[in-house]
């Protein structure tokens, strides 16, 4: 009999796991038809170099340096796989379905996590439901470029899965399921660094849900902060440095991302990849003060986590919390200078929810309680699907980013660049000029503007705008840019000061191609490259 009641919890398990896989599966079904878009797809996979072709020397490559701007280099690795699997980088649609599957692991690990932490099964199939089809996890699943934010989400789960199985057990096996949660966690590290969360909601599971003491469990995961710490060092040698806020106003910045996140989980419209929230904006606006107001609310339902009555909310949001910290604003990243919050900051995060929503079903089982949740998921399904349309392709992308915001940095910048592969030259400058109206300072738009007005026939415009965005780009970057300033002062007629510039490069690079053939092309006339 106990065999027999073994089988079918067995596969009334095993049903609750396609459920929830069937439910992710349904909505997000559509990206595996949905094409490349250019916003980063184009830089990091179509025309990434060390993709075409995925030799084993590109590969390493990735492993020893930064590719725009980006030390990830597990997740240029599965791009790296896909590409030598599929021939090479021109459908779209392995790549799509790559980051479906890898949604759908990420929800059978949250489904996992949840039996473990509420014990009921029907609870945890609500909260992962929660997690499979929010609207906020559109963005990391209908991306390409996204596919970094799952695969480290991916590892993350599967970490703490594993650490949960270590922490609970007493026997000698125990330190196998360790060994695996820190390799789960390097891996993270290396899909991307905001995986340094995975700890910090371990810990928060360990100390809620296993009431281990704190001691132990700081024993435990200051290995994952030691590895944390060495990978930090190492990327920001490799990184350029982002953006810093002045650290007076960080708490302000993280305090309106927090509240700015709260409000999208329960009211997921709107949803933008430019939402203009840049830390001087909110600072300048003050309108963090509104989440300031917001997270006091968040401060006293932790507090609340006393009461049996309300620890199970105080519990999920403090895992909320700490899937959000690298990228609250309280440390720089390199998005902010366009946004400090973004939809794919919310994946992990999301298991705090989850947490949530399948704490309230345990704690009041009753048939109102489930006719709501069920509405609620269906409502957020649909809303993902009409989100996913936005996604299908450039196009849609930019016309519902500039429909909410007319002046936003990135749509317009994503236009200008689809402009100028099509040579409408005046086109793309014009839209550069709109996208550099909130962010004057954004050295790579100002570059892509004046390559536009020099290939556009307009070398004076051009010599300016190279002139400005000169000292803001990064290194690499910063030599084509002078190699481009010098073709931009010989179409001028101003043949000494090209000479000057080409020259200018080859004493910082002096092997500089480019500037070599310039230089030696510029006594005939024609210095193009």
């Amino acid at each position: 009999m106990t065999e027999l009641q073994g089988g079918r919890q067995g596969l009334w398990t095993a049903g609750m796991y396609l459920a929830v896989l069937a439910a992710a599966a349904i909505v997000f079904a559509p990206v595996c038809r949905f094409n490349f878009v250019y916003w980063d797809d184009l830089e990091l996979v179509v025309q990434n170099p060390q993709l075409h072709p995925p030799t084993l020397q590109n590969l390493g490559a990735f492993w020893t340096a930064p590719y725009e701007r980006l030390y990830t280099p597990a997740a240029y690795s599965l791009w790296w796989m896909l590409s030598r699997l599929c021939g090479g980088v021109t459908d779209a649609s392995a790549f799509h379905a790559a980051n479906l599957l890898l949604h759908l692991f990420a929800v059978a690990l949250v489904f996992s996590i949840l039996r473990t932490c509420i014990r009921w099964d029907w609870a945890a199939l609500a909260g992962t439901l929660l997690f499979a089809v929010h609207p906020l996890q559109v963005e990391a699943v209908a991306w390409v470029s996204g596919m970094n934010n799952l695969l480290a989400a991916v590892f993350c789960l599967a970490a703490i899965r594993l650490y949960l199985e270590f922490a609970r057990r007493a026997s000698a096996d125990r330190w196998a399921f360790y060994a695996g949660a820190t390799l789960a966690f390097l891996l993270a590290l290396l899909a991307k660094p905001t995986a340094v969360a995975a700890p910090l909601m371990a810990a928060v599971l360990d100390v809620a849900i296993l009431r281990r003491r704190i001691a132990k469990v700081a024993v435990s995961i200051l290995p994952w902060l030691c590895a944390a710490a060495v990978l930090a060092i190492l990327t920001s040698r490799l990184q350029p440095t982002p953006p810093a806020t002045p650290i007076l106003q960080r708490p302000a910045v993280a305090l309106d991302a927090l509240a700015f996140y709260l409000w999208k989980l329960l009211w997921p419209m709107r949803l933008s990849i430019d939402y203009v929230r840049t830390p001087m904006r909110i600072w300048q606006s003050r309108q963090w003060i509104g989440g300031a107001a917001a997270v006091a609310a968040v401060a006293a339902a932790i507090g609340m986590g006393r009461s049996r009555r309300a620890g199970g909310l105080g519990l999920g949001l403090a895992v909320l919390i700490a899937g959000l910290l690298p990228v609250l604003g309280l440390f720089a990243f390199d998005f902010q200078r366009y946004s400090t919050v973004a939809d794919r900051y919310m994946y992990l995060a999301m298991l705090g929810a989850a947490l949530m929503l399948a704490w309230t079903a345990n704690r009041w089982p009753t048939l109102a309680l489930a006719a709501v949740v069920g509405a609620a998921i269906c409502l957020l399904a649909w809303r993902s699907e009409m989100q996913l349309r936005n996604w299908k392709n450039t196009d849609a992308l930019v016309a519902h980013t500039l429909q909410l915001d007319p002046l936003s940095t990135v749509g317009n910048k994503i236009l200008a660049f689809q402009r100028a592969r099509q040579q409408r030259w005046q086109e793309a400058a014009a839209l550069y000029r709109t996208a550099l109206i909130r962010n004057p300072q954004d050295g790579d738009v100002l570059y892509n503007l004046a390559n536009a007005l020099s290939k556009g026939g307009d070398p004076l415009g051009a010599i300016d705008e190279y002139q400005r965005a000169i000292p803001l780009l990064e290194p690499a970057r910063r030599l084509s840019a002078m190699n481009n300033l010098g073709i931009a002062y010989f179409d001028a007629g101003q043949e000494e000061r090209a000479e000057n510039e080409f020259l200018a490069v080859l004493q910082i690079d002096p092997q500089n191609a480019h500037a070599r053939k310039n230089l030696a092309l510029i006594t005939i006339g024609v210095p193009r490259d």
